[in-house]
């Protein structure tokens, strides 16, 4: 009785351990893997900067995850015969902490990198910006003198006009987000597009 309850709390002790084991690899091999990405714009920084604030704080409590995966298995190894283990998580036990290891390496290059590139994002992010404020007038002078709500306009020619104005409002729209996302990420005041925001609203009511 006692080597049947023996076995079956190792078989449901391994299969937990196992199971935290491939979680922990599997975060591992993505995070490594992320952590590649090419970073060429606004989108791709934040993400990268985001990514390296995640794995900071993962390695404040890593060891915590990490440490009970070991025990269980050096419970196992001390109680069961050898083979329980097929090679693959032997190997998978072995190199997890290594592998880690790794991935904090990584995240450092790439925080030395983004160090060295960031002032260039923030003065294109600047430029950009003075750029679309000057676009959000013109589009503004545009939909007032070539819109839908220009009077005498035939029913038909007023829909096509709102059409293609609502198709340039949704790109302005996109490119506002990746601002306002670029201003979050350094930190910068949000510029206001009043002329966007009338737009916008005509749009919507006409």
């Amino acid at each position: 009785e006692c080597n049947r309850w023996k076995i079956k709390y190792s078989e449901k002790l391994h299969d937990r351990a196992k199971s935290e084991l491939e979680r922990l690899t599997e975060y591992t091999r993505v995070t490594m893997g992320k952590l590649g990405r090419k970073v060429d714009d606004l989108d791709s920084l934040g993400f990268m900067m985001r990514l390296l604030a995640e794995v900071r704080d993962k390695e404040s409590y890593i060891d915590m995850e990490i440490e009970p995966v070991m025990e269980m298995y050096k419970m196992l190894e001390d109680y069961l015969p050898s083979g329980f283990m097929a090679k693959e998580e032997i190997d998978k036990k072995t190199v997890l902490r290594a592998n880690w290891k790794k991935v904090v390496a990584q995240s450092q290059v790439r925080q030395d990198e983004l160090s060295r590139t960031q002032i260039g994002f923030r003065r294109d992010l600047v430029d950009d910006i003075a750029s679309f404020k000057v676009d959000a007038v013109n589009f503004r002078r545009d939909f007032l003198h070539n819109g839908p709500m220009v009077q005498g306009l035939a029913p038909m020619e007023a829909v096509d006009r709102l059409s293609r104005f609502k198709e340039e409002l949704q790109i302005r729209e996109r490119k506002f987000e990746l601002f306002r996302g670029g201003e979050i990420l350094f930190a910068l005041r949000h510029q206001e597009y009043p002329d966007l925001d009338r737009t916008k609203k005509d749009i919507r009511i006409a």
